[in-house]
C-alpha cells in the first residue's frame, strides 16, 4: 500500500507492505553496504545527498513500512 502523508511541514510517501518483515536486530544494519542491503544502502546515501528522509519500521512476520519524507 503506498499512501502521501505530510509529516510536520514535510510531504512524504508511506509505503507499507505484509511481507516477512524485518526483525529489530536487522533494522540498524538496514543501510549498510554488504550484501543484500547494498541496492537500499545506495537509496539511502542518494536521499541524504537530496536532503530525503527515510524512516523505517518492521516487525518480522508482520511487514514493514517505509516512510519517505521529502524537505
Amino acid at each position: 500500500m503506498i499512501n502521501v502523508v505530510k509529516k510536520n511541514h514535510s510531504l512524504g510517501i508511506n509505503i507499507m507492505d505484509e511481507g516477512l518483515g524485518i526483525s529489530k536486530q536487522e533494522l540498524p544494519n538496514l543501510f549498510k553496504e554488504f550484501g543484500f542491503w547494498l541496492r537500499i544502502s545506495t537509496l539511502k546515501r542518494l536521499a541524504n545527498d537530496l536532503e530525503i528522509k527515510i524512516e523505517v519500521v518492521s516487525e518480522v512476520g508482520i511487514g514493514g513500512e517505509f516512510i519517505v519524507i521529502f524537505k
